[in-house]
Order: structure tokens, then C-alpha cells, then sequence
């Protein structure tokens, strides 16, 4: 087991303790544990079956629109790597060097996927946008690099101002991008199934890197489709347009959760979380009065503060106790803290870790909401 402990004795105005009730392996655990590891080599594995068979494909059946699919399943290996990456290295740190835990590192890891949608999605509208209009963005070209500017659902030669193919696209190439629709849906339900009950936000992003894969191949098939039955040039750059649409919303959720955490911004925190966990924490200190027998009362402790910072799935808790009695000594407001700390989690499994300080001087705020309390 995990502990850390920090006194310094001025009474209680300046005492501070924290208690770590989890070891390494509930870190683990908290970034997904082996379920989010399988689940992501799993999509490791798809991505590289379904690159080569999409580019083995794709030029055998001179379909454009396969050849760039397969780039960016390619490109999605990256994700993946990432993914995996942030999930073995967030269940592995020292808990002696973190203690509030690794989940910062999944939150960096969120982040940069955000920025591979974003960059992917500017990707897609450029090249869709152009294509559509014959406008060139060549600002958005000088930010995203030329060496990302194939778009998900090309169904046409990068060489042909006129949208057209320097070879007849096979419709058999159709069932190929179908397969992919298929593969890339199940893939993202089954993370999303892993990252809702591990409640990890990198499993998330990744999920929808999946569901993002699958809308491009459903517009690699309409492209293929529509443009060998209905000769409908155009249907692959407007469909790109909207896949571009979902992948920057996507890109921009998952960034902003990301940043959000990092700077430990309360709005990163679910708002019914900190309601919870002010019922929770009064639940607590009831149990304490009880389970001591006497030793302590339900009016010896108010709840100053509790505030909850996002770190991965879980989260951290700081609590303010003011110590009522001034009578109390200090041995015993410690015992009482270590006990908030330890069973507080066990009320709500959400907190992976409980700070308690105490206190023993009341603020104006303080004094008035004693004396409601009198009144009422």
C-alpha cells in the first residue's frame, strides 16, 4: 500500500495530511487495466490488417478512394500507439513520485489525440473543399503540411484537375470498403463499451477515432457507388465535407476536456460530482461519531471547503475541516482526518485520492452559516 503523511503542528491552522489509499495496481486499474490494453491492441491489429488489405485492394481495383483509406488507417496506427502508450505508462509510475496519481498522463494522451483529429479534420475539409469548389486554401494547406493533405474519402486522382480517374474504379472495391464500415463500428462500441466502465477519457477519444474511420469508409462507398452508378462526381468531396465536420467537433470535445484537466480547472469536473461528494463527506463524518462511540460527536467537525480537481477517470479531493471544539488536542484531529481519508473513498469509489486539512479559526462565512444554523 501507498501512504503519504505530512505534519506540521501549529494546532490545527496549519496542519495538513493526506492519505493515499491505493497502490500502484489501482492506478492501473483507474486507466483501464488489461480490458483497455486488449481492447486497444485489438484496433492496433485491425488498423494494420485493414491498411494493407485497403492498399493491396486499392490498386489492384484502381480506387482512389481505397488508396487513401488505407493512408489513413495507416496514420491511425499513431492513435493507437499513443493510446497504448498513455494506458501502460499511467498504470506503471511510482506512486511515490505521483501521488494524486497518473491520471494527468491519460489527460496529455487525450490531448494529443485531439490534435491528430484536428489536424486530420482540417486535412479532410481542405482537400474535400477544393475539390468541391476549385478553391485553394492555401493557408490551411501552409498549417496542416502537404504531407497530410489526402482526404479520408477521396474516390479520384490527386493528378486530375477534373475530378476524374486515370483508370475506371472497380465496383468490387465497394465490398472492401464496406468490410471496413463494419470492422471500425464494432471496434468502437466495443472501446466505448471499456472506456465508459473504466471511465477513461483516452479510451473515449479513441472510440471515436473508430467511429470517425467507419463515417470515412461509409463515404469511400457512397463515392465508389455513386460515382460507377450515377457518375456523381461531386458526392465524394460534399460527403468529405461533413466527415470533416464530425472529426473538428470530435477533435475539439476531446481537447478541451483534455486541457480543462490538465490546469486543474473545476469545470473539468462533472457538476453533480461535487454534490455527491459533499453528501458523501457528511455521510463520513457521521459514521465517524458513531463507529468512535462517543469519542467524538457530529459537531465537531464543519466542512470549510471540499473542492474536486479531475485526474483521469477519478478524482482528487481537498477538504477543509474546521475543528469546532477548541479543546480538541491535536492527536486526535489527526486521527479523525486519517479516518476521512481512508473511508471517504470507500463512499465514493470516484476519489482516488482525499486531502484533509484542518483548521481551527472560523471565517465571516463560517460564522454566519453557524448561526442559520442555530436560528434554524
Amino acid at each position: 500500500m501507498g501512504q503519504s503523511h505530512t505534519h506540521t503542528h501549529s494546532l490545527f491552522s496549519s496542519h495538513s495530511h493526506s492519505h493515499s489509499h491505493s497502490a500502484i495496481g489501482e492506478d492501473a486499474a483507474a486507466a483501464g487495466g488489461p480490458a483497455a490494453v486488449r481492447v486497444t491492441l485489438l484496433g492496433l491489429a485491425a488498423n494494420v490488417l485493414m491498411a494493407a488489405s485497403k492498399f493491396a485492394a486499392g490498386t489492384a481495383l484502381h480506387s482512389q478512394a481505397l488508396l487513401a483509406d488505407a493512408l489513413h488507417s495507416a496514420s491511425d496506427l499513431i492513435a493507437d500507439a499513443v493510446t497504448l502508450l498513455t494506458i501502460v505508462t499511467a498504470g506503471a509510475v511510482a506512486a511515490d513520485r505521483f501521488p494524486f496519481g497518473a491520471g494527468k498522463i491519460e489527460a496529455l494522451g487525450s490531448a494529443v489525440l485531439a490534435v491528430a483529429l484536428l489536424g486530420a479534420g482540417l486535412s479532410i475539409f481542405r482537400t474535400s473543399f477544393t475539390e468541391l469548389t476549385g478553391v485553394k486554401l492555401d493557408m490551411l494547406t501552409a498549417v496542416i503540411g502537404h504531407g497530410h493533405s489526402h482526404s479520408h474519402s477521396h474516390s479520384h486522382s490527386h493528378s486530375h484537375g477534373d475530378h476524374g480517374h486515370s483508370e475506371t474504379t472497380d465496383p468490387r472495391a465497394v465490398w472492401i470498403a464496406a468490410v471496413s464500415v463494419a470492422i471500425k463500428e464494432l471496434l468502437f462500441r466495443f472501446t466505448m463499451r471499456v472506456a465508459e466502465s473504466t471511465g477513461s477519457a483516452v479510451l473515449v477519444a479513441n472510440a471515436w477515432h473508430h467511429r470517425l474511420d467507419a463515417l470515412a469508409s461509409v463515404v469511400a462507398v457512397f463515392a465508389i457507388g455513386g460515382g460507377w452508378l450515377f457518375g456523381v462526381a461531386w458526392l465524394d468531396s460534399a460527403a468529405g465535407l461533413f466527415v470533416a465536420a464530425l472529426v473538428l467537433r470530435a477533435g475539439w470535445a476531446a481537447g478541451r476536456a483534455a486541457v480543462l484537466e490538465l490546469v486543474d480547472s473545476t469545470a473539468a469536473v462533472d457538476p453533480a460530482a461535487p454534490v455527491e461528494a459533499a453528501r458523501a463527506l457528511d455521510a463520513t463524518l457521521v459514521e465517524l461519531s458513531v463507529s468512535s462511540r462517543g469519542r467524538y460527536t457530529s459537531d465537531d467537525f464543519a466542512v470549510r471547503r471540499i473542492e474536486l480537481l479531475k485526474s483521469g477517470p477519478g478524482l482528487v479531493a481537498l477538504v477543509q475541516l474546521r475543528v469546532r471544539s477548541g479543546a480538541m488536542s491535536a492527536a486526535k484531529a489527526v486521527a479523525a482526518a486519517q479516518y476521512v481519508e481512508t473511508e471517504l473513498p470507500k463512499t465514493e469509489p470516484r476519489l482516488r485520492r482525499v486531502v484533509v486539512s484542518l483548521v481551527d479559526k472560523e471565517s465571516p462565512a463560517d460564522k454566519e452559516k453557524d448561526k442559520k444554523q442555530k436560528h434554524s
